[in-house]
C-alpha cells in the first residue's frame, strides 16, 4: 500500500478509486508499476473481505456438481488443488 501510494503522488491519478486506477492503468505501459501496486491492494483487501468465521468447507450447487465431474470427488479435488498450489510456491 505504501508503495502505490508513493506511485499515485507522482501521477494524476491519486484522487481516483482504487477500481478507477485500475481500468485506467490496467494494459497501459506507463502505468504498469501503478497498475501492479493497485491491484495488489485491491486483491488483498478483497481476499479478508471473503472471509468468515467457519467459511470454507464443502461448496454446494452447480459448483460441486463440476467438481464431481472433473475431479470424482471434493477431496481429490481439495489435494490437487494443495498439491498445485506447493508446486507454484
Amino acid at each position: 500500500m505504501k508503495k502505490a501510494n508513493q506511485l499515485l503522488k507522482q501521477s494524476d491519478l491519486e484522487d481516483k478509486t482504487v477500481e478507477r486506477i485500475i481500468r485506467s492503468t490496467s494494459g497501459e505501459e506507463k502505468y504498469k508499476k501503478i497498475f501492479n501496486n493497485v491491484a495488489q491492494v485491491w486483491n488483498y483487501a478483497f481476499f479478508w473481505k471473503c472471509l468468515k468465521p467457519l467459511g470454507g468447507g464443502m461448496p454446494s450447487g452447480k459448483l460441486t456438481d463440476r467438481i464431481k465431474v472433473s475431479f470424482c470427488s471434493f477431496d481429490v479435488f481439495k489435494d490437487k488443488f494443495i498439491k498445485a498450489d506447493s508446486n507454484w510456491r
